[in-house]
């Protein structure tokens, strides 16, 4: 059986965690420039409540793609349209649904604490990769 120290262990997680601090920066990019993309009249006070909800969308959608990758290959471009597709017919969504603003608005406010936590986390994590590879 393999043991760690508390150096090894503090490495392999600073090394997960500033994986997933690229990653969720490289996110936040292209979710932004779609978000750009859709008309401003269909966005225009819930700017943040839909890009919340095209990261829910996509992800969920990453996540079949995933599965459809491996036994339907066919199907990857017909994927495309429909993930596209989506993400105009949930802004229209928005638009138009008052309470549905109101109840994402509600789960950022909650989710605020625990992104500024974990992005605090993951640049302490950053450092502790910058520093080991000195």
């Amino acid at each position: 059986m393999i043991y760690y120290d508390a150096n090894d262990l503090l490495g392999i997680v600073s090394y997960t965690l500033a994986l997933m601090l690229f990653e969720s920066i490289f996110t936040f990019i292209v979710i932004f420039s779609l978000g750009m993309l859709i008309p401003n009249k269909w966005v225009r006070e819930s700017t943040v409540s839909f890009c919340f909800v095209l990261v829910v969308e996509f992800t969920t959608l990453a996540i079949i793609y995933h599965y459809l990758s491996r036994n339907y290959v066919y199907y990857r471009r017909l994927y495309i349209v429909i993930a596209v597709l989506t993400a105009i017919l949930l802004a229209f969504i928005l638009s138009r649904i008052k309470k549905l603003k109101t109840i994402i608005s509600r789960i950022i406010n909650l989710l605020s604490p625990l992104t500024f936590l974990y992005i605090t986390i993951d640049i302490f994590a950053s450092l502790v990769v910058i520093v080991r590879n000195l």
